[in-house]
């Protein structure tokens, strides 16, 4: 259960997600009692803020009001809401305060009890021949750039003509740059733009390609503190979409579920008396896209004065695909020379997306493993860093004996 809340800056305060109220006797009982609700607009915003229902007890003050019209007023610490519905003719619906999140399951995906993760193991092995049929297609078409870097399609799972969303999506990049620039954030924002065309991970849309079909993608920035520094990243929504129409995560292949890789991963790193872990830097960004398909990839470059036309030359951050074609380039590296059988196999059985955890028998095999893992990683153009064990090396950054990996201590 999830309350949705809309956070407003400039205006300082948060404002419950209702529908519009158009009865006329709602509006002139709320005015007579002396209620002004937080919010009467119509217009679609952006969710910024999703409280729990954990915290509902906190928000609410208690107070409430049953209208003659059939709705309900109800007080809370950013002001007025209501729930229910009017008892006129027309329908004229307001939102519930709480609302059930179901990611986008349909009514009949709830009635499958995959959706609560049980699935019949011979549709389970069905999908899993299946995505082991797509991942063979899928190898057979990479390719292996000079400098050993790979370029892949997108892995489209069905052919569909996506829909234009350039307006939809332009009007929704001037809301954000706006925000952000109240926040003296934009000029920094765009600093990481530049700094990813100066290394070609992106590039400008030439004016004569400009009017030809593209997908864009909305974006936004998410802050993160790093000691005494605040490193600002952009996030791209591959799943926006205009009503029934698909998005670009719709039209795309995600793989297997790779959560349920954790446990064996974790499984075998406790077999070994010295354990390590290390990271892949930047990962997806190491993975080249083939120019046909970088039109997909689309988005409007961080800028209030003027619409600049960008694309993607790499796997973007926030399309649903891309920890797939990341394990799908690190399966691939099992086709190194023979003396590194050893170690691709491991490696093979020790990613999560771009998080490595394994280990090792003695301080030996560490130092041997370490040095061949970072010339395997290196053939694809990865760079395995940041290398952690509970005894110190050669390689190793740290050696605490405690670290945390993807949550857990």
């Amino acid at each position: 259960m999830l309350t949705q809340l809309r956070c407003y800056l400039k205006r300082k305060y948060v404002g419950f997600h209702p529908k519009k109220i158009v009865d006329i006797h709602t509006l002139q009982e709320l005015k007579e009692k002396n209620i002004t609700l937080s919010d009467l607009e119509a217009k679609e915003h952006d969710i910024e803020l999703l409280l729990g229902a954990d915290v509902i007890g906190n928000i609410l003050t208690g107070n409430s009001l049953k209208l003659s019209s059939g709705v309900t007023v109800v007080q809370t610490k950013f002001g007025y809401t209501v729930i229910g519905k009017t008892n006129t003719i027309h329908n004229s619906f307001c939102n519930n305060v709480v609302s059930l999140h179901c990611a986008n399951f349909t009514v009949t995906d709830l009635w499958n009890l995959d959706a609560i993760g049980i699935t019949d193991p011979t549709e389970d092995a069905k999908r899993k021949h299946a995505h082991f049929d797509f991942l063979n297609q899928f190898k057979e078409n990479l390719s292996v750039l000079p400098d050993g870097q790979y370029q892949l399609p997108l892995p489209f799972k069905f052919e569909t003509q996506l829909p234009n969303n350039k307006s939809a999506t332009f009007k929704r990049h001037q809301r954000m740059c706006q925000r952000i620039d109240e926040q003296n954030l934009l000029n920094e924002y765009e600093v990481v733009f530049r700094q990813w065309e100066d290394l070609q991970i992106i590039e400008e849309v030439p004016k004569t390609e400009v009017d030809n079909f593209g997908y864009y993608l909305p974006h936004r920035p998410v802050m993160k503190q790093a000691s005494q520094t605040m490193k600002i990243r952009p996030v791209f929504d591959a799943s926006a979409r205009d009503k029934s129409k698909p998005s670009l995560n719709d039209c795309l292949n995600r793989g297997p579920n790779l959560i349920e890789l954790i446990p064996d991963i974790i499984d075998r790193f406790r077999l070994y008396p010295i354990g390590i872990s290390s990271g892949i830097e930047k990962a997806f960004l190491q993975l080249s896209i083939i120019p046909e398909h970088r039109d997909y990839l689309r988005f409007f470059l961080p800028n209030v004065e003027e619409s600049k036309i960008y694309r993607h030359c790499r796997v973007v951050f926030g399309i649903c695909s891309s920890p797939f074609q990341l394990s799908a380039c690190i399966d691939h590296l099992e086709n190194s020379p023979a003396r590194f059988d050893d170690v691709t196999q491991k490696l093979k059985h020790s990613f999560y997306v771009d998080n490595c955890l394994t280990g090792v028998t003695d301080i030996k095999e560490q130092e041997r493993f370490i040095n061949k893992a970072i010339e395997v990683m290196a053939r694809g153009c990865f760079n395995l860093r940041d290398w952690e064990s509970n005894v110190p090396g050669r390689y190793i950054f740290r050696s605490s004996g405690v670290t945390s990996f993807l949550g857990l201590l």
